[in-house]
């Protein structure tokens, strides 16, 4: 009896040492034609991709919204009873369905996505938070608009585009976030931008890197979480290769914001990157 529950304790361990693997790595809030489930319906979904090299069976985590208060009893379990369709192979990707319509299966979720504000927590059956990702309407992004998602780019790394109508890149729903061919299948020249910033958690100033494949025209803007203007910390002509711009807490007026989340906005004439930032004092 002793050996069983040793046994089960590292199987235990061994599965949340696994869950790490585990990314959420894209979602959708207001899905109106791009992807229907099994059933047929086009509701929320959020894609989890596992960057190991081991397969993973998601039953028995647990997802969560913005009314997650710490607890297990404010998340949502994702049932253990079909394996079969809660197991993600290594490198590969799984949608859940945040539509609150659980007997249409197991990867449906007892929940909504916001499509103005929410958040997605992954949790391990000991409460400990896998991956998270909390958004907020910001003006002119498009992250309240039909079939627009946001995404990792590329899959597992901390930096955030948005994918769907009116942007260069495609929403890929169980796929790789990446450039999608065209019809001819060839795929179509993007400019490859990247943002970043350092350190993050900051207090009192964190440096905000962008960089840019050629010249180009790009603005970079600080937003709070209630999707308001904080300050505009790059307007202009952008030199091919990597810009870096401080932020020193300040808005426009220089005087000090209060800590909390914000989010930089870099845009350039056909993509718009987001980066989440926490100021501490």
């Amino acid at each position: 009896m002793k050996r069983i529950f040793i046994c089960a304790l590292l199987l235990a361990a061994l599965g949340g040492l696994f869950a790490q693997n585990l990314y959420i790595n894209e979602l959708m809030a207001k899905n109106d034609a791009t992807i229907a489930d099994p059933e047929g319906d086009y509701c929320d979904w959020v894609e989890i991709y596992n960057s190991g090299d081991s397969s993973i069976d998601m039953g028995g985590l647990y997802f969560a919204d913005d009314h997650y208060d710490g607890t297990l009893e404010s998340a949502y379990m994702i049932p253990t009873t079909s394996p079969d369709d809660t197991t993600i192979e290594a490198g590969g990707y799984l949608l859940f369905w945040f539509d609150e319509d659980i007997d249409d299966g197991v990867t449906h979720i007892d929940t909504k996505l916001g499509g103005s504000a929410d958040a997605v927590y992954l949790i391990d059956a000991n409460n400990t938070v896998i991956d998270s990702y909390e958004y907020e309407y910001v003006e002119d992004t498009g992250l309240d608009v039909d079939d627009v998602s946001i995404g990792r780019s590329p899959d597992a790394t901390d930096n955030w585009m948005l994918y769907g109508a009116g942007y260069e890149l495609t929403c890929t729903p169980g796929a790789a976030n990446e450039v999608v061919a065209n019809d001819d299948n060839t795929a179509p020249e993007i400019e490859a931008v990247t943002l970043s910033n350092y350190p993050n958690p900051f207090n009192p100033e964190t440096t905000i890197s962008f960089s840019v494949p050629k010249e180009m025209n790009a603005s970079l803007i600080v937003y709070n979480i209630r999707g308001q203007k904080v300050v505009t910390l790059f307007n202009g002509h952008a030199d091919q290769g990597e810009t870096t711009v401080a932020w020193n807490g300040t808005d426009a007026s220089g005087k000090n914001v209060s800590s909390g989340i914000y989010y930089c906005k870099l845009s350039t004439s056909n993509q718009t990157t987001i980066r989440k930032m926490v100021l501490m004092k």
